[in-house]
């Protein structure tokens, strides 16, 4: 139970990471495109 807990927090911190660098970019396009 403990693991699960331990992946699920890890899943979140590398999906937390993904998403604040891919957010900058994905405004600079759209930045791009206006």
């Amino acid at each position: 139970m403990l693991l699960l807990a331990e992946l699920l927090l890890a899943d979140v911190a590398l999906v937390a990471g993904l998403l604040a660098l891919l957010l900058p970019l994905l405004r600079r396009t759209q930045s791009l495109k206006g």
